[in-house]
């Protein structure tokens, strides 16, 4: 006997401007899913705190929940949900805070903390949703004493608040964080620039669920 093969495409609008779209291809009782992941590029406008302004010891932090965004980039039109432009710098934040080291020398400190990315429309630092929070290890390796790459994973231990908010960790997957950093107040930190969060997930069966559960959901508040 032949195999059934059906072919299909069920859209989702979301809240906060995200709408979701999950494409499929059934083979028997197979499921396979394309490639999926995102880009998210920081704004080159970021400062970061590389000395703990209260004990003079190492540290890798932002202000709490200002940072900006300035780009989304989906890997797939169709397998990741799309967020607006216009959304995305306005309303998306993260921010970074770490004092602990894990190991240094003198070309490399590795960085353990935590880390909020939000969604709000009320004023600076007042998130309205926490969209992804959890754990960071990041490395800095100097090339000199005032410039570094950055390069680390975050580890996401909570997802969104609000399920009409899609689960950056696409069900589990580390996010990757890649930046250049130079020094611009001595004793003090320095500017990012090409920073950018990335995931390389390629979702199962179970990421696609998870988004249309939150469909679901946000489809029932907006009829109650």
């Amino acid at each position: 006997m032949g195999e059934t093969i059906m072919e299909g495409r069920m859209p989702m609008r979301l809240p906060g401007c995200l709408t979701l779209a999950c494409a499929f291809t059934t083979v028997g009782s197979f499921v396979q899913m394309a490639h999926a992941g995102f880009t998210l590029d920081v704004s080159d406008h970021v400062f970061l705190y590389t000395v703990d302004l209260e004990t003079g010891g190492p540290a890798l932090r932002t202000e709490t929940l200002v940072e900006k965004f300035q780009a989304y980039r989906p890997d797939n039109d169709v397998f990741d949900p799309m967020i607006e432009y216009a959304d995305i710098i306005q309303n998306y934040r993260f921010s970074l805070l770490s004092t602990r080291v894990l190991a240094s020398s003198n070309e490399a400190t590795v960085f353990q903390g935590d880390y909020q990315i939000s969604y709000g429309v009320l004023p600076i630092g007042m998130p309205e949703y926490l969209v992804s929070t959890g754990i960071f290890v990041i490395t800095m390796n100097y090339s000199d004493s005032q410039h570094a790459t950055l390069d680390g994973q975050l580890f996401q231990t909570q997802g969104p608040e609000d399920p009409a908010f899609f689960d950056m960790s696409y069900g589990g997957h580390p996010i990757s964080f890649y930046g250049n950093y130079s020094e611009t107040a001595p004793n003090i930190g320095g500017r990012l620039s090409a920073a950018h969060f990335r995931q390389w997930a390629i979702p199962g069966t179970g990421t696609c669920a998870i988004f249309g559960a939150a469909g679901l959901a946000a489809a029932r508040r907006r009829r109650s």
